[in-house]
């Protein structure tokens, strides 16, 4: 526990508060007089830039601290990940179980430019034992790298976008050429490119499926308009309907820059194939759509006869119900049920009884 203290005491109120390295720093942490000795600041042990301007840098460095004739040294790393709109750290130290977060909140990339950020927030079982103050720089790395190492970092930051500029599109949707759809086919186009280049003249040829044994023919310029066409943090979408059967091919061009020795842009293209639908599409085609139009707990109409409806009241008037009395023994073990008359009969039954008594 106290190598942990030491170390992470050193971090937040010691090496990161002042810009200059750090010959000594002292904490009485508990009153156990722990002294921490720090020579260097952490050193940029790997990193990634990207276009964008995001970075990710992995950070290390070591501290010698004592304790009364005990001595040791110990290393912590600090994982610094910038992503367009904050700088967030992870602390570990070495062999110990604990961690923490810091969250700063820049203008700019502070690994790269010299910028003053604010404390956003820190989390994490590395720092329940001391009090994080507005005094302790942020981010806490953000002085660790000299001018000449955040500007070479620029640098490749800016090769990065050259070559993104010099890439050629990503062609999403249609996932390939050669695919095939449906009438009536609606197509997704979609291109991922760089944000500064977008696709542009945009044509599309059709020609006639060709028969078997048939040469195929000269494609068509057709013209055809892309509908909800847009571009989107360097994603380009739009979609294409058609219920033109035949073989169709889209091309399009994007700029390029001069230092890409590509020539002043780049073409390309992707192909595919519209058709009749068959017969399994068709009927599974209906069927969907009958069921769509279904509302619940009825059936679905197949095209089969359908019995004739019931007639209710018919059925009502034909309807007998049998008692306990209406039941007479026919045999050993038998039974023979007794139909109960219908109204008019049992209305007709005490009239016959009294004819017969005056007789």
């Amino acid at each position: 526990m106290q190598i942990v203290c030491a170390v992470l005491s050193f971090l937040l109120f010691c090496g990161f508060a002042f810009p200059g390295i750090v010959s000594a720093c002292t904490l009485d942490s508990n009153g156990q007089g722990v002294a921490i000795n720090c020579t260097k600041k952490p050193f940029m042990e790997s990193h990634t830039v990207y276009a964008d301007g995001k970075s990710t840098i992995r950070f290390h460095g070591q501290c010698y601290y004592s304790q009364g004739e005990n001595a040791w040294n110990k290393h912590y790393y600090i994982n610094a990940y910038w992503d367009g709109t904050q700088a967030r750290e992870s602390v570990t130290i070495s062999g110990e179980n604990k961690t923490g977060t810091v969250i700063s909140t820049c203008p700019s990339n502070p690994w790269l430019n010299n910028v003053v950020c604010q404390k956003k927030s820190f989390s994490g079982s590395a720092f329940g034992d001391y009090q994080i103050t507005g005094a302790t720089q942020y981010p806490l790395t953000g002085k660790a790298l000299s001018d000449a190492e955040k500007a070479q970092l620029r640098t490749e930051v800016e090769k990065k976008k050259q070559e993104a500029a010099c890439a050629n599109p990503v062609l999403v949707s249609p996932a390939a050429s050669g695919g095939h759809f449906a009438i009536p086919a609606t197509i997704k186009i979609e291109v991922r490119h760089n944000p500064s280049n977008p696709p542009k003249e945009w044509t599309f040829t059709w020609a006639p499926t060709p028969k078997q044994g048939e040469w195929p023919t000269a494609p068509v310029a057709q013209s055809v308009t892309l509908s909800n066409l847009k571009t989107v943090n360097g994603v380009t979408t739009g979609t294409f309907n058609t219920s033109k059967v035949g073989e169709w091919r889209i091309q399009w061009k994007v700029n390029l820059p001069p230092y890409c020795n590509k020539g002043p842009y780049a073409a390309m293209s992707t192909s595919f194939s519209v058709r009749e639908k068959s017969k399994g599409e068709a009927m599974s085609d209906k069927m969907l759509k009958d069921k769509a139009h279904t509302a619940p707990g009825m059936k679905v109409n197949t095209g089969k006869p359908m019995p004739d409806p019931v007639d209710q009241q018919k059925l009502r008037q034909q309807t007998t119900t049998v008692t306990p009395q209406q039941t007479q023994q026919t045999g050993p073990g038998t039974q023979q049920k007794v139909l109960q008359p219908n109204l008019q009969q049992q209305q007709k039954l005490p009239q016959q009884q009294k004819q017969q008594m005056g007789q």
